[in-house]
């Protein structure tokens, strides 16, 4: 039996109409799936914190810093319809999408968010803690904010340029595992509390970039308590067992009680900018196990070096400075030896030095 030609003409057109309208659905789920992990909310893109889950009838604390959009998992709902039942918007901007909390912070200070499941009434808490977007790492289209350098440093991939947004003080030290950059731009960094500000890994680089006042310091301040721990206390900017290359801005190590190195080098350090930068205040050498007659007794002596060498060192451009700051009347102490050391470079038995330019205030060669 024939088939008019209109209807098969009326049948296609139907058809085609059909495949354009399933393909439209499905285009716009997926443009609404809340299972996409690279949502972009408020043209930021998604930060996930990691491990970090909504429990139903549980509290969780948390913390985001400025600027990042996170999305948190809730767990244990029967059902996916929950309400915000005091959400206050001082601090975050948040929504609901599934069984899925999305907040960015826009204040600097810590909230809580209560999410009630609907069906059974059952709340989930979320103390939330919004902190200062400090630093900066870019990969692709978007930019990942973090509130202190350890979480930038512990979150950088290969080649990523972490880039300091304010001065800030921290507390803590990096250690870095990655071949990453810091740009100081024209920031500072304060680190106290501990001896070490960075420690740079076997077989990992690190540059550091960035303007004249861009800075990195490790405060003076004394860490230990006792005349022993302090005796033995270098305050090191940067301790390699890597490569460090020094393009710009300036480390900065300051001790009133000991040894204070801008780099203590066991790797490799490349000078092509910037300065390096050794401070102590600490004058006396500590006589350890003090005897009228010197023996058992060990001499610490105090020494402000810019670059502490046990490794190779290149300087082509730049400045390694090292200084200590005598008083000008000192009341002699049992068990004290007045002496200080102030070279730019204190190059230990194995380390070499190669300069081809550049400024240093001079170099003491251990043999």
């Amino acid at each position: 039996m024939k088939r008019n030609v209109k209807e098969i003409k009326l049948s296609t057109i139907i058809g085609i109409a059909l495949i354009v309208i399933i393909v439209s659905i499905i285009i716009s789920n997926i443009k609404n799936s809340d299972s996409i992990v690279n949502i972009v909310i408020q043209g930021k893109a998604v930060h996930a914190l990691t491990g970090t889950e909504i429990e139903i009838g549980k509290t969780v604390e948390g913390r985001i810093t400025m600027g990042n959009v996170t999305t948190i998992q809730i767990n244990g709902a029967s059902s996916n319809s929950f309400i915000f039942t005091n959400l206050d918007d001082t601090y975050v901007d948040a929504k609901i999408r599934g069984n899925k909390l999305i907040i960015q912070g826009k204040k600097v200070g810590t909230t809580e968010i209560k999410i009630k499941e609907t069906s059974t009434e059952k709340i989930a808490i979320y103390k939330v803690t919004i902190m200062t977007a400090n630093y900066s790492i870019k990969s692709g289209d978007a930019t990942v904010y973090y509130g202190t350098l350890a979480d930038a440093v512990n979150n950088a991939s290969d080649d990523n340029i972490i880039t300091v947004l304010q001065n800030v003080s921290e507390t803590q030290g990096a250690i870095v595992e990655k071949n990453i950059t810091i740009d100081l731009q024209d920031k500072k960094i304060s680190i106290s509390s501990v001896k070490t500000g960075i420690e740079v890994n076997k077989n990992i680089s690190l540059n550091i970039n960035g303007k004249e006042t861009g800075e990195i310091y490790i405060a003076k301040e004394a860490v230990g308590t006792t005349d022993e721990e302090k005796a033995n206390e270098e305050h090191i900017v940067i301790n390699n067992n890597g490569t460090v290359n020094v393009k710009g801005g300036k480390l900065t190590a300051e001790s009133s009680v000991g040894n204070a190195y801008g780099i203590n080098n066991n790797g490799t350090v490349n000078v092509t900018g910037g300065e390096i930068y050794g401070k102590t205040y600490s004058y006396e050498s500590v006589m350890i196990g003090y005897s009228p007659e010197l023996s058992n007794s060990t001499m610490k002596s105090p020494m402000g070096s810019g670059i502490n060498n046990n490794g190779n060192l290149n300087l082509s451009d730049g400045k390694i400075i090292g200084d200590c700051e005598v008083p000008s009347s000192s009341v002699a102490r049992t068990g004290y030896y007045n002496i200080n050391y102030n070279c730019g470079i204190n190059n230990i038995t194995k380390g070499t030095v190669y300069i081809t330019g550049g400024e240093t205030t001079g170099m003491y060669r251990h043999i």
